[in-house]
């Protein structure tokens, strides 16, 4: 089922990094069109969950409200990324955004882990605290813990490919410095660029 949501994004890219409509995404017209869509879908699709008392109930029994909710949720976190980018706003979100892989491939482990060090050893018990805090280190430590292993030529956990390295000045030996999204397209060839 998910195979649906790769496809559409993979026919969906051509038009979203397609230079030429980066004004027609990052307008307040596109945010105004696609924002009641997206309240009234996510107000339905969570009143129908908490009537059935499923938190995967539309997702479930009603796959077609699943994927339209998908689809204009995505909808409206690209156009209100897009006018984030035009405003030069949060930029951190950037960088957050370009660690997502690594943060999606090691967020289990820390979260998890987390909450076992909170609950089981410091003995703290309060939920908003324990997300809190699970949420920030589900972040921060795979960012860290990538630009570690990548400095530390471990970067084949992440990638087939070995990152180029550059030079700051002739003097200096050469460095990689992921953490900064321009350095995205540095990686070696050309499968492996982001916009």
């Amino acid at each position: 089922f998910f195979y649906f949501f790769f496809a559409i994004g993979d026919a969906a890219s051509g038009f979203m990094l397609d230079p030429g409509n980066y004004k027609k995404i990052a307008s307040y017209k596109s945010l105004f069109l696609v924002l009641p869509v997206f309240i009234l879908i996510q107000h339905y699709f969570t009143y129908l969950n908490l009537s059935h008392k499923n938190d995967y109930y539309v997702q479930n029994y009603q796959p077609a409200l699943f994927a339209v909710a998908a689809l204009v949720g995505g909808s409206f976190v690209l156009v209100v990324s897009f006018l984030l980018q035009k405003a030069d706003k949060l930029r951190f979100l950037r960088v957050i955004g370009y660690h997502s892989l690594y943060i999606y491939v090691t967020n289990l482990m820390i979260t998890a882990s987390t909450r076992v060090l909170m609950v089981r050893f410091l003995h703290i018990d309060n939920v908003g605290l324990i997300v809190l805090v699970g949420t920030i280190t589900g972040i921060i430590i795979p960012m860290v813990f990538y630009n570690l292993m990548v400095r530390m030529g471990a970067w084949w956990l992440f990638t087939l490919r070995r990152p180029i390295k550059e030079s700051k000045s002739p003097g200096q030996s050469s460095v990689i410095s992921p953490l900064v999204p321009g350095n995205a397209n540095k990686m070696a060839g050309p499968e492996t660029s982001r916009p």
